[in-house]
C-alpha cells in the first residue's frame, strides 16, 4: 500500500490527484498539505512516504527551494515536481537536481497513472516534450541516429513491440511511435520489417 504526499495549495487540484492515486490502489494512503510547513509536519509524523508530488510554484516558497530542502532532509523519499507550466528549463533544473519526475497539470489522466506507476516501481518520469527536444538536437552526421533512437532501434531489432519498448524505455507509447518514425526517415525504411532488414545489412557490414 504506497504512502504519498501531495503537496499543492490547488486544493481541488490535490483532491483530483488523491483520487487518480487511488485509481492504481484504493487503499493507497494519500495525504495532502497545502503549503511547506503542513508538508513538513506530515513528514515527521508515521511512517516515511513512497513519494511526494510538489507543486513547482507556492506561495512564500519556490518550488526548487521547496524541493532542496525537502531533498536534504528527506534523501531517501522520490520528490516529483508538479507544474502548471512545462518550461524546458524547468524540466531540465527539475532533472538535474535529481527529481523522480516532472508533471505538467495539462498531463492526461492516463499518462499520469502510467507516470506514477513508473516512480513508485523506482523510475523516473521524463515529459514527452523534453525526449522530443533532446531529438531535435544535430548531429555529426545526416543522417545518424540519436542516443535514444539507437535505443529503440536496437529494441526494434529483438523483436519487441512498441509497447515492450515503451516499458524497457520508460517511454510513452506515442514517443516510441515518434522515435520509430524519425529513425524509418533517417535509414529510409518503409515499415518495421524494412527496418529490421536495412539493421541487419548494416549489422553484417560493420562486422565484415
Amino acid at each position: 500500500m504506497p504512502r504519498i504526499l501531495i503537496i499543492d495549495d490547488h486544493l481541488l487540484f490535490a483532491d483530483m490527484l488523491r483520487e487518480l492515486v487511488r485509481i492504481i490502489d484504493a487503499e493507497a494512503q494519500v495525504d495532502t498539505a497545502a503549503n511547506f510547513a503542513a508538508a513538513e509536519r506530515a513528514l515527521k509524523s508515521g511512517q516515511p512516504y513512497d513519494l511526494l508530488l510538489l507543486d513547482l510554484n507556492m506561495p512564500g516558497v519556490s518550488g526548487m527551494s521547496a524541493f532542496e530542502k525537502l531533498k536534504a532532509i528527506h534523501p531517501d523519499t522520490p520528490i516529483a515536481i508538479v507544474s502548471g507550466q512545462a518550461r524546458l528549463s524547468d524540466i531540465r533544473n527539475a532533472l538535474k537536481a535529481g527529481a523522480a519526475g516532472f508533471l505538467p497539470k495539462t498531463i492526461k489522466s492516463q499518462v499520469f497513472l502510467n507516470a506514477l506507476r513508473l516512480m513508485l516501481s523506482g523510475g523516473r518520469y521524463i515529459p514527452d516534450a523534453m525526449l522530443a527536444n533532446e531529438d531535435q538536437e544535430p548531429t555529426d552526421e545526416k543522417g545518424q541516429l540519436t542516443p535514444r533512437e539507437n535505443d529503440v532501434f536496437e529494441a526494434l531489432m529483438g523483436g519487441r513491440s512498441n509497447t515492450e519498448i515503451a516499458t524497457m524505455l520508460q517511454l510513452s507509447e506515442a514517443t516510441v511511435k515518434m522515435h520509430m518514425q524519425h529513425i524509418f526517415q533517417k535509414i529510409g525504411a518503409r515499415n518495421r520489417g524494412d527496418a529490421i532488414r536495412i539493421g541487419l545489412l548494416r549489422s553484417n557490414v560493420e562486422s565484415y
